[in-house]
């Protein structure tokens, strides 16, 4: 039941609710949602901080993803040919972890955005 409760965390959050929703949907596919990956949305006034700097930051990531320092490319060509039984670090994750991700790729494409905010956070 717990883990029920947790999946559904998410349609609590503040882009599932009031304008944002409407603005975006389910699954971020209206025509709305184009003018935040072009740069050029105004946010509701009343919005959440957080989610304004998320979606802020995806737009950036989706405008400068050729500029970016990683892309889905070099990803799969590091990735794809390592050691699965390498430990990446402390954590335990071990490479296997990250090769299994490499035929799905939209979990690349997620994962390196992740990396990508993690090096812009870092510059900042």
């Amino acid at each position: 039941m717990q883990f029920l409760i947790w999946l559904s965390l998410g349609k609590r959050t503040p882009i599932n609710q009031g304008l944002l929703f409407l603005d975006f949907g389910t699954i971020c596919d209206t025509r709305v949602a184009e003018h935040l990956f072009n740069g050029n949305y105004t946010f509701p006034p009343g919005s959440d901080e957080a989610t304004i700097s998320l979606l802020q930051e995806e737009s950036h990531l989706r405008l400068e993803l050729n500029t970016l320092p990683h892309n889905n490319r070099e990803y799969l060509a590091f990735w794809s040919t390592t050691k699965e039984t390498t430990s990446s670090s402390k954590s335990g994750c071990y490479f296997g972890h990250y090769k299994a991700i490499c035929s799905h790729p939209d979990r690349v494409h997620l994962y390196v955005r992740s990396i990508n905010l993690a090096i812009r956070c870092s510059d900042s």
